[in-house]
């Protein structure tokens, strides 16, 4: 399961409450599987992982633990145990059985899951011995978020907020930039790629208005240069899959071949290259905006704001907040 999303799950909490995996999106998740509540070893465990659940909620984490217990059982372990974390209940061992903390003989493996906000399982520990384990998970914690706060800030400071100026680039740079992108290694060396400047005014008008709202910045643009390959010059992957087709082909629905369907934006591009004789053949990969670079200052940088995970991540009013 190491750095694999977790699977979609939906259990049943002490408080018989359901709880699933989107419930837990935006937070870090200590998933660990336990064998049976009230049992010795298993009751350490909560106890420690209890002892320390202040300090995993100060790193916005949340701790869960998963047995086979039928939901009363675990009620009753969490109030005679004093424990403060939430439980989940199993009984066909399926989640357990998905994160592979099954024994052989159908038991329980004592396994401990750390999962990042977004799903993907960043440590993992099988065959867990309970003594200093919750303190080595929460070390573990406390170092990954260590260093995500360190990278966001580089991350930061290295956006690209993309700002062009108005002032019309000079053909002859456009054209020294198309010959040498052409001379650029490609697929296997195929020399796929063909290019199409744009920067007539009308048909800039009309290309910027078909591209989607999140390309706002393309605005200023002076020119634009669309981007072709033919289908059978492009890189394939060994599933058959075209590397570089995404949501500008898909298969026809009247024949189920393969055919290049272009966005408005790109239809424009070929209206206006009249004459160019592979139109037919080819396919629209990307539409790349040209222009000389402006002060960040000069760019609406509104649309760029970045949604924190709690506006991100739609949660049922029917989720019990763990």
């Amino acid at each position: 399961m190491l750095f694999q999303k977790i699977p979609e799950f939906s259990l049943v909490s002490q408080t018989d409450e359901e709880a699933s995996a989107r419930s837990f999106c935006g937070h870090y998740l200590i998933l660990y599987f336990y064998p049976k509540a009230n049992t010795p070893g298993c009751t350490r465990e909560a106890h420690d992982f209890t002892a320390l659940l202040p300090q995993f909620r100060k790193l916005d984490a949340r701790i869960v633990g998963v047995s086979p217990d039928k939901p009363e059982a675990q009620a009753r372990f969490v109030a005679a145990k004093w424990l403060s974390v939430t439980m989940l209940s199993d009984p066909d061992k399926t989640l357990a059985r998905e994160f592979g903390a099954l024994k052989e003989n159908g038991g329980i493996l004592r396994s401990t899951f750390l999962i990042d906000r977004t799903g993907v399982v960043r440590a993992e520990w099988k065959k867990v011995k309970v003594d200093g384990h919750a303190q080595e998970v929460l070390e573990k914690l406390t170092s990954l978020s260590a260093a995500q706060h360190r990278v966001h800030p580089l991350i930061a400071s290295r956006r690209a907020y993309r700002a062009l100026l108005k002032d019309p680039v000079p053909r002859e740079d456009i054209e020294t930039l198309l010959a040498a992108a052409h001379l650029a290694p490609s697929c296997f060396n195929n020399q796929p790629w063909r290019f199409v400047a744009i920067d007539d005014a009308a048909v800039l008008t009309k290309i910027k208005g078909a591209m989607p709202k999140g390309n706002y910045w393309t605005g200023p643009a002076p020119a634009i240069i669309a981007v072709f390959s033919a289908p059978h010059s492009d890189c394939q992957l060994s599933d058959r899959r075209d590397y570089e087709r995404g949501h500008l082909n898909a298969p026809s629905r009247e024949s189920g071949d393969e055919k290049c369907l272009l966005p408005k934006a790109a239809q424009f591009v070929v209206q206006w290259r009249h004459g160019y004789k592979e139109r037919e053949s080819l396919c629209v990969r990307h539409e790349v905006p040209l222009g000389m670079g402006a002060e960040v200052s000069e760019v609406d940088t509104a649309g760029r704001d970045q949604r924190s995970g709690e506006r991100v991540v739609q949660r049922d009013s029917t989720i019990p907040r763990v």
